[in-house]
């Protein structure tokens, strides 16, 4: 197991109802157990960087029995699309990211983990 997913599997839960901040990253690491629908379960990680210095201010475990990702509001109008991004920064860890946005979330510690894309100073 890569240095990234060991240090993130062992990110600490997020409490059920606390407040999370618009994140800067999102990482996905699929999971060995399989959800009760039959498709795999993912761990979801939440993370908030310090813009100046790259330090992480804010580390999170989201959901650990999703195996649904559902993407609200990606379109801002008609014809204007937020940019989301996805790599893998190590094998086995997919991460979503959006240049000059945040990830608002919706829906945390069920079976379907939300977010929609917003900028920096939108709470929306």
């Amino acid at each position: 197991m890569g240095k990234l997913k060991e240090e993130l599997l062992k990110t600490e839960l997020s409490e059920w109802g606390e407040e999370i901040p618009l994140l800067d990253n999102i990482y996905v690491i699929p999971t060995r157990r399989k959800h009760d629908s039959g498709y795999m379960c993912m761990e979801v990680i939440g993370e908030v960087i310090n813009i100046k210095t790259s330090e992480v201010i804010y580390r999170k475990r989201l959901a650990t029995y999703s195996d649904v990702i559902d993407i609200e509001k990606i379109f801002m109008g008609e014809r204007t699309m937020y940019p989301l991004s996805l790599d893998i920064p190590e094998y086995g860890v997919l991460r979503f990211f959006a240049r000059g946005f945040k990830f608002k979330i919706r829906h945390t510690h069920i079976s379907v983990f939300s977010f929609s894309i917003v900028s920096d100073e939108c709470e929306d």
